[in-house]
């Protein structure tokens, strides 16, 4: 994940207040340099609605991912990452 969000509000790649990431790009060298935290997927939801997203992807479903920032940020730790480009990756 290329985290060009924000942990104080939202951007146009994250949605604060339903803490749902997506960035329609695909990762390259350049942007895992710039990672700087882990993540742990936890499960999904295919029918997680796609408009909880500020850039709402081309259809429903987000990984639940747990943030290492700690339960302070997000909704308890926690948050949402689109399924779709993820899909036959992991």
């Amino acid at each position: 994940m290329n985290w060009l969000g924000s942990t104080s509000r939202s951007t146009p790649y994250f949605n604060m207040a339903a803490s749902a990431y997506y960035e329609n790009v695909k990762a390259t060298e350049d942007a895992q340099e710039l990672n700087n935290h882990s993540v742990n997927i936890v499960g999904w939801d295919d029918n997680y609605a796609a408009t909880n997203f500020s850039t709402p992807p081309p259809g429903n479903g987000a990984y639940i991912v747990k943030n290492s920032w700690g339960t302070g940020w997000g909704q308890q730790g926690f948050l949402r990452f689109v399924l779709l480009h993820c899909r036959g990756l992991l």
